[in-house]
């Protein structure tokens, strides 16, 4: 390639920098990726705060860094500019957004904030905020503390974070950090592709930010608009890095949250049952073959129940893909139960543990309504994941909890077969209808063999109605 084609390639990808949209992308799990060091400076190195564009600081950053030569300068403005663009929207929509910017708070130390909002589809696929900073550039990190002519010039302003939570007290359903050049002096929409989040029963969801270091003179700014602009949530400020939080009814930060609905095929008016039950003990028979006997005496078609023993992740993922071939709708269920030993977050399998978020995923390709018993150690920590429309989810114990989890399969659909526990006298045992009985009878013999260890069965109901199990 001649001298003037690569000059002029490169024109056009300084240009195409100078050209990036407003809206700044950043594709998931960026961030954290530079560290920066300390340097001495003059005075005169000073930058002063109010900048008119941040595209200089991205260039001075490049050229300050110009490692592999002209060569990886050039790479490197690639890969910003792919990075940028990376998050282009795809097939969802705007759900809940505020965009009233009047004013703006300063993020920095220990000064956290939130903005709750409720949504209305299936799914979180990505969401803006409107941030920006405050400082002067030293030597390309602006914000920087450092000693110079005998004196402290200022707190280091660094990572800027974000989190998604289910609750401002509770972990992060996604976190992302970014450090300080990847945010822009002026306040602009950033936009986060995160993994997609499943919305649960009640959903109220936040939006948390905070940053490291910085002080009242270094800081990120989130905008923010007076006069309580959105109705479907509230702005939160923490001075104590998110140990406690205090509302502030009357404003609402800048964002924008995106999602989709879960498609699901239609019903078709006629209900087929279907069921996977595994086991990491060896077969024939034990508990999940007593599960079986009950579904077969009270409905079930046999050859709609697969059956696992000594269960491996491949067998388990294998008999999924298996009922999501069968291409159910929402009329249909599918009854799951599992009795396995447990870790917070994941059941064990008889070669390696399944988490509850990678069985959350194969799920979702089910229409079908969901109903789910797991009996294992930590069950409880199941709920928040896999809750969701559609589904009912029911746990041996809390999350924090360990005992003879077992006792929940016998006593749950012991139920199942009771006609006492049609309570409504229509013929069939609901879910609904079972766990009460299950519940009592789990606890009280747990009690009795175990009491050093008392489990609690806990369970997820976002079924509209009763899901009608066994009929009676």
């Amino acid at each position: 390639m001649g001298k003037v084609m690569w000059k002029t390639l490169i024109c056009v990808l300084i240009v195409a920098l100078f050209c990036v949209p407003n809206v700044i992308l950043v594709s998931t799990g960026t961030g954290a990726r530079e560290q920066y060091t300390h340097y001495e400076v003059d005075d005169a190195m000073l930058v002063q705060e109010d900048r008119k564009d941040d595209t200089r600081d991205i260039l001075q950053y490049y050229l300050e860094n110009r490692q592999g030569g002209l060569l990886g300068l050039f790479f490197r403005i690639v890969r910003d500019l792919l990075t940028r663009f990376e998050g282009i929207p795809g097939d969802d929509e705007l759900d809940q957004s505020q965009e009233q910017a009047d004013d703006y708070y300063k993020i920095y130390g220990d000064h956290w904030f939130a903005q709750s909002f409720t949504p209305q589809k299936d799914r979180i696929t990505r969401f803006q905020i409107q941030v920006g900073k405050h400082r002067g550039l030293i030597s390309g990190v602006p914000g920087y503390t450092m000693e110079t002519r005998g004196r402290c010039v200022d707190i280091p302003l660094l990572w800027f974070k974000v989190e998604i939570r289910g609750s401002l007290h509770g972990p992060p359903l996604f976190i992302d950090v970014l450090p300080v050049l990847e945010v822009p002096w002026r306040q602009q929409w950033i936009e986060f592709d995160c993994p997609d989040i499943d919305y649960r029963l009640n959903p109220t969801y936040y939006i948390v930010v905070y940053a490291t270091g910085g002080d009242s003179k270094n800081y990120y700014k989130w905008s923010c608009g007076g006069g309580d602009p959105y109705s479907g949530g509230i702005a939160y400020s923490s001075s104590n890095g998110g140990r406690s939080w205090n509302a502030r009814a009357d404003d609402d930060f800048c964002f924008r949250v995106f999602g989709a609905d879960i498609e699901r095929n239609p019903p078709d008016g006629v209900v087929e049952r279907w069921a996977v039950m595994f086991d990491i003990n060896p077969g024939p028979g034990g508990n999940i073959g007593f599960v079986k006997d009950c579904l077969v005496h009270h409905g079930w078609e046999e050859d709609h129940i697969k059956m696992l023993f000594e269960a491996t992740y491949d067998d388990v993922q294998s008999a999924i893909s298996w009922i999501n071939s069968m291409d159910l709708d929402q009329d249909d269920i599918f009854l799951l139960c599992s009795n396995t030993h447990g870790n917070y977050g994941c059941i064990d399998l008889a070669d390696q543990g399944l988490y509850y978020r990678e069985l959350d995923s194969w799920l979702d390709n089910c229409s079908a309504n969901i109903f789910y018993s797991i009996s294992a150690c930590h069950s409880g920590s199941a709920l928040p994941i896999l809750g969701q429309k559609g589904r009912i989810i029911m746990s041996a114990c809390s999350a924090d909890e360990t005992g003879f989890t077992a006792w929940l399969l016998v006593f749950l659909y012991d139920a199942f077969a009771k006609k006492d526990c049609d309570l409504n006298n229509d013929g069939w045992v609901s879910a609904e209808e079972a766990f009460p009985f299950a519940k009592e009878w789990t606890e009280e013999y747990n009690e009795i063999w175990n009491p050093e260890h008392p489990i609690h069965p806990q369970m997820y109901d976002d079924y509209p109605g009763e899901l009608l199990i066994t009929q009676v």
